[in-house]
């Protein structure tokens, strides 16, 4: 590994508590964090942006002040460039949001994997989809 003659090795069961500690409470605050930015995505997503500038996107969207963080101004922003044709803004909503484009690629290989054993005509397609 590289950078392994850098590392310093714990010296007790205390400190490896105490840093396992730290580790575990830096976490926590992490998932805490993604959490709130993918709640602030989804607040963002349901609701129209009109123009103007983000402060007043937020207002015009009802979101309160004390929502009105730079965390979600950030996704405003790139709610907005999405819209504009940014795809790198897309992808960053959507993996945000959870809905990555590998799993969505991978959900449609899935689903088209299901029907490949299934030999039916165009005419029982149709039948079955209600327009036969």
């Amino acid at each position: 590994m590289a950078g392994e003659d850098n590392l310093i090795p714990v010296r007790s069961v205390d400190e490896a508590r105490e840093k396992g500690k730290k580790g575990g409470v830096a976490s926590g605050a992490a998932r805490r964090e993604k959490a709130m930015l993918r709640e602030a995505a989804e607040i963002v997503l349901s609701r129209k942006i009109l123009p103007g500038d983000i402060e007043t996107a937020m207002e015009n969207m009802g979101i309160s002040k004390s929502k009105r963080t730079n965390a979600m101004a950030m996704v405003i922003g790139m709610v907005m460039e999405a819209e504009g044709g940014n795809p790198a803004a897309f992808e960053k909503i959507m993996k945000l949001m959870g809905e990555g484009i590998e799993r969505q690629e991978t959900t449609t290989k899935l689903q088209i994997e299901a029907f490949d054993d299934i030999n039916l005509s165009d005419e029982e397609l149709r039948e079955i989809a209600g327009g036969g």
